[in-house]
């Protein structure tokens, strides 16, 4: 859909925010579409996601708050996401933007939010501090 979308839109007047979780989610590779489209990026969503969810919530019927409730999404560097050659790929292409970290959690039924959002975040933090960002 992502190539059928930019093939059929001016690339001057239509832009792509990559959400690296999102398009591991649906199947894609973020490297790849970077390499293939990276002039186009205007917007960065840092976000990774598990393997072992992934492979429950395409071999099931499940809803995508279900795959947040199961924790599909993780802190940065804990999932499938090869984050060191997103960033190579960003910055060959000349993507000079912001990179927002993001991910989902929902609570469960008392309210709880699992992972706790201040670990997670933190995590993601020093994830990408490694990475000399």
């Amino acid at each position: 859909e992502v190539e059928r979308f930019l093939a059929g839109t001016d690339p001057e007047s239509v832009g792509l925010l990559l959400d690296t979780g999102h398009y591991v989610y649906g199947g894609g590779d973020p490297v790849e579409l970077v390499k293939r489209h990276g002039k186009r990026v205007r917007y960065v969503h840092l976000k990774d996601a598990r393997q072992d969810e992934l492979q429950y919530v395409r071999s099931h019927p499940v809803a995508m708050g279900e795959a947040w409730a199961r924790g599909v999404f993780c802190p940065l560097g804990d999932g499938v996401v090869d984050f060191p050659r997103v960033i190579e790929s960003l910055r060959g292409a000349g993507y000079s933007g912001w990179l927002i970290v993001e991910q989902h959690v929902v609570p469960d039924a008392q309210g709880r939010l699992n992972p706790e959002p201040f670990a997670s975040a933190k995590k993601s933090r020093s994830y990408l501090q490694g990475l000399g960002l």
